[in-house]
């Protein structure tokens, strides 16, 4: 039985359905392993979306995140697509068709739909269609115009977010066109993270402490939830080019970097020995025990010849 481990996002969830759409298997003929800690992988014959921990790992890897080891024993391909569409440019002669416009899903999950193959545009124009799209915030209902290719991450995403990857990756795998992607079940999944968000921002400097804001360039904040909100509580402090935010979750220790200087935070902080990685505006990273915003507010605010 081929073994897959893969990345608990849109990219990540549409690698693995294409990947084993060009093997022209089932889901039930393959083995998904959806760690929670990115890069936690161990003998699985291939790892989708995301750079082994281990750099002893010897299977196959199909990534677009940087730094990659040079002395590194698996085999590599690599991109600065999505890994969904490093994984689609690879395979697509063996993926069906019908099935082209999941790679979609994962390229426009990670913020990238102009990279979307042509191929797959002129296959499925229904992607660059707009529709009406209902949103619903602090009480108020929103009616805007979308690009459907824009829409099609959200169903995919919010299962993952509230801890059911798996079910987004049977979600995708079973869809027959991008409109099945959205059911009752995505729907109720979007409502109750958006109530979430909605409810740390209400908390926001008052159950949980004030937000941090070092020279005007980053702002670290903390939040409690379970679900994994931190990129989307980052994006909407970040709104405006304000500031870089470091969104961080009490709960797991698990925080989220999004603005223009993430890969500058990430550098700084995995020299000063906190966990991190990602793109240049996308990143993320984990404290251990014990650690808060406290930590890597005083890492980024040392001296510039002592970072």
């Amino acid at each position: 039985m081929v073994t897959i481990a893969t990345h608990h996002d849109a990219d990540g969830i549409s690698s693995a359905v294409l990947y084993i759409k060009s093997l022209g298997l089932d889901l039930e003929d393959v083995e998904v392993i959806i760690p929670e800690e990115f890069g936690d992988v161990e003998d699985e014959d291939v790892v989708l979306d995301m750079r082994p921990i281990n750099c002893d790992y010897e299977g196959t890897v199909y990534d677009h995140h940087p730094d990659h080891p040079k002395e590194r024993k698996y085999k590599l391909y690599h991109g600065d697509l999505p890994a969904t569409g490093v994984v689609f440019n690879k395979h697509f002669k063996t993926i069906p068709k019908n099935q082209w416009w999941k790679a979609a899903v994962g390229i426009a999950g990670d913020g990238q739909p102009e990279k979307t193959p042509i191929r797959i545009l002129k296959r499925n124009p229904e992607l660059m269609a707009r529709m009406s799209y209902v949103s619903e915030s602090y009480g108020k209902t929103k009616v805007t115009s979308i690009l459907v290719i824009n829409t099609l991450a959200s169903p995919v995403n919010s299962l993952c977010r509230i801890g059911e990857p798996r079910e987004a990756l049977e979600l995708l795998f079973n869809a027959e066109n991008p409109w099945d992607l959205n059911t009752p079940r995505t729907a109720e999944t979007r409502k109750a993270v958006q109530n979430d968000i909605d409810s740390v921002f209400k908390l926001m400097g008052s159950a949980f402490p004030r937000p941090i804001n070092i020279n005007g360039l980053f702002t670290i904040c903390e939040f409690e939830s379970d679900y994994k909100i931190g990129g989307l509580i980052a994006m909407k402090i970040n709104e405006g080019d304000k500031s870089t935010v470091i969104a961080i979750n009490k709960r797991t220790g698990v925080f989220s970097i999004r603005g223009v200087f993430a890969a500058y935070a990430v550098d700084i902080l995995t020299k000063n020995g906190i966990k991190a990685g990602g793109h240049a505006a996308f990143a993320g990273g984990s404290l251990k025990d014990g650690e808060s915003m406290y930590e890597i507010a005083k890492i980024l605010s040392l001296p510039k010849e002592n970072k």
